[in-house]
């Protein structure tokens, strides 16, 4: 990285230069953060459409599979009462 830094180091410079009485020493470490969890969520889609499903169908299955759903709960979520009763 050169001297200037990224853009999330020009942001913080910014802010010191026009609001010094603001602390934002989280910035760098928050923005990095949701741009690390932006990029795997990103990898994780595509891995998953890979594989013809999705982030929501994957944790419903998911849901089932550890037992989250009670014997109460309604059938209409994707039958997996259903299912489990079939088995």
């Amino acid at each position: 990285m050169d001297d200037a830094g990224d853009a999330i180091d020009r942001v913080e410079a910014a802010w010191r230069r026009e609001r010094p009485d603001v602390d934002v020493s989280s910035v760098g470490i928050v923005s990095r953060s949701w741009r690390i969890s932006r990029h795997l969520e990103q990898a994780r889609k595509e891995r998953l459409a890979e594989h013809g499903t999705d982030r929501v169908t994957l944790d419903v299955l998911t849901g089932a599979q550890i037992g989250q759903y009670r014997e109460d709960a309604p059938v209409g979520i994707v039958g997996v009462r259903e299912i489990e009763l079939a088995q």
